[in-house]
Parts: structure tokens; sequence; C-alpha cells
């Protein structure tokens, strides 16, 4: 995932949407598109997930085309219900 904006990276945020079909999803997430340095707009109604990085991660903003991707990795054990995630925030020379 692209990183828009510069700042600092506490933790990451997560949420589930179910594309029923084109014209309707069931979301427990934003409400609508973020913009960057805005509040965002959730539902309040569901729950989210918030996954903490041990060490917060300063981000510079893009500066001459260099962005940041957020690199990802989720694995799911059906037969324990276990989670695990890992996140990385690259420079996208390196991702």
């Amino acid at each position: 995932m692209c990183v828009c904006s510069g700042g600092t990276c506490n933790g990451v945020a997560m949420w589930m949407e179910c594309r029923l079909n084109s014209n309707h999803v069931v979301t427990s997430g934003l409400l609508s598109a973020p913009s960057p340095g805005e509040r965002l707009d959730w539902d309040r109604h569901s729950r989210q997930a918030v996954h903490l990085l041990s060490t917060p991660v300063i981000v510079e903003p893009s500066v001459g085309g260099q962005r940041w991707t957020l690199r990802h990795r989720t694995v799911f054990r059906p037969h324990t219900g276990d989670v695990n995630l890992q996140f990385t925030l690259v420079p996208a020379a390196e991702a």
C-alpha cells in the first residue's frame, strides 16, 4: 500500500468490507474516502482493529517522487483462530 503523506506512523487501522455487488458494500470502516490531514469519518457502531507498531516510524513527505510503502503480511490459522499480522514501512524504492 502506498503511504500518501508524511508524519509519524504509530499503527495501522484495519476493517472489513464485504462487496455484495457493484452497488452494495457492507463495511465496518470508513464512511467516506480519506483525505490526508483531515479527520476520518468512521462507522462508530462497528468494530475496527488497530495494530500498534513497536516503534513509531517517521515518514518523510514525498520529495522528488519518493514515496513510502506499507508492506503487510497476514496469516490466519483457522484451526486455532489465530491471526498473525506483520507490517513494515519502507521507502518505495525498496519495496
